[in-house]
């Protein structure tokens, strides 16, 4: 399989709510299996890959419960110095408030130096203030932001 065609299988791929957890985890199982196969992917590569999946994520209902394949799947697309992810999360993440991207962002922060947090703490605030995402993103980014200010106490 291409990269071509993953980032296809991936664009058509929909959540039901008949949908059972561990069908998610094999499908992205089976995707990361599949870029596995590709070998060492370039940076335009990388960046089509992690844009596509948001891209899928975009697609999906905001409140559909991360699923950890699908993050550890895209977290891992761009490792170790995560660049390209970390433009691409914070840029989707500012368009797309959803559970899934708040807790991607939550993990990212844990990552970062103290004094590299100011914009991602930023946007989990504003999605926890802008009354356009459902109260369970709010809740679920308010939660994180709360979490990330007492860390840095």
């Amino acid at each position: 399989m291409n990269l071509n065609s993953i980032c296809q299988q991936l664009l058509q791929f929909k959540v039901e709510a008949t949908t059972e957890d561990f069908e998610i985890n094999l499908f992205f199982d089976k995707v990361g299996e599949e870029i596995h196969e590709l070998g060492t992917l370039n940076n335009t590569q990388k960046e089509q890959l992690i844009t596509t999946l948001f891209q899928c994520i975009a697609n999906q209902h905001p409140e559909m419960e991360a699923n950890f394949s699908f993050i550890h799947l895209i977290e891992n697309i761009d490792a170790p110095d995560f660049k390209i992810y970390e433009a691409e999360l914070l840029k989707f993440t500012k368009a797309h408030g959803t559970i899934t991207s708040v807790l991607l962002l939550n993990r990212h922060i844990n990552s970062l130096d103290k004094t590299k947090q100011t914009e991602s703490l930023d946007i989990l605030k504003a999605i926890a203030e802008n009354k356009n995402y459902s109260e369970h993103v709010r809740q679920e980014a308010l939660n994180y932001y709360n979490y990330q200010k007492k860390k840095l106490l």
